[in-house]
């Protein structure tokens, strides 16, 4: 970003700012507002570049979970914990980690935990071989990582329908995280599994389970 736009950035923001605390006096915020809004049309300033551009590495951190198994199922778990918390997963040295802002990690790793536990605890109780367990086990995952998924494209809508310009402000996130900590992905891989119907009742399950509940938890006896 140059040095100029930043520039203009700064300015839109603080414009905003004066809206926003002079509403009170409604001549002066709408001055404001109109200035703010001609300086994004002519500098092309979306919404959501002025959210992300306040965000700053000492913002960001990595977090670490306990997990090492380097399993299919439980990396797009490692997902579905992101999708829900604005944050990405990666690894590193061998264990799972979430990126991103300070507060949404801490989050997403008591989330993370918080999934492990519920589909190990599922899987347990579904009376099977360990390769149908395994099969139960991924069903699971993909189960709630479309209620994760569903979250996520809700929050997009719901941000749309706050923000008339500018693009996608999850999306601008995500792509700050991915430019600040280098990171690459690949295609997800295609899903195997020994047994179709283990598979399916553990969708079924995973359908079941509760995230909404779980989003926002502070600390880690508040989401078990």
């Amino acid at each position: 970003m140059t040095d100029n736009r930043q520039k203009h950035i700064d300015k839109v923001r603080k414009l905003l700012s004066m809206a926003q605390h002079n509403a009170s006096n409604e001549n002066e915020a709408a001055t404001a507002l109109r200035q703010a809004e001609s300086l994004m049309r002519r500098y092309d300033i979306a919404h959501s570049e002025l959210e992300a551009s306040k965000l700053k590495a000492d913002d960001m951190m990595r977090g670490d979970t306990n997990e090492s198994r380097n399993s299919l199922w439980v990396w797009y778990l490692a997902w579905a914990a992101a999708n829900v918390t604005d944050t990405k997963p990666t690894k590193r040295q061998g264990l799972v980690q979430f990126v991103g802002v300070t507060e949404d990690v801490q989050i997403a790793l008591m989330f993370f935990d918080y999934l492990t536990n519920v589909v190990e605890r599922l899987a347990k109780n579904y009376a099977g071989t360990r390769s149908e367990r395994n099969a139960f086990k991924m069903g699971a995952v993909m189960g709630i990582g479309g209620s994760a998924r569903q979250i996520q494209q809700e929050r997009r809508e719901a941000f749309a329908q706050a923000n008339t310009t500018g693009t996608d402000l999850v999306e601008a996130k995500g792509a700050l995280i991915e430019s600040t900590f280098n990171l690459r992905y690949s295609k997800a891989k295609r899903v195997n599994v020994s047994s179709l119907t283990s598979y399916r009742a553990g969708l079924a399950a995973g359908k079941k389970v509760s995230l909404t509940s779980q989003i926002g938890g502070t600390s880690r006896s508040a989401i078990r």
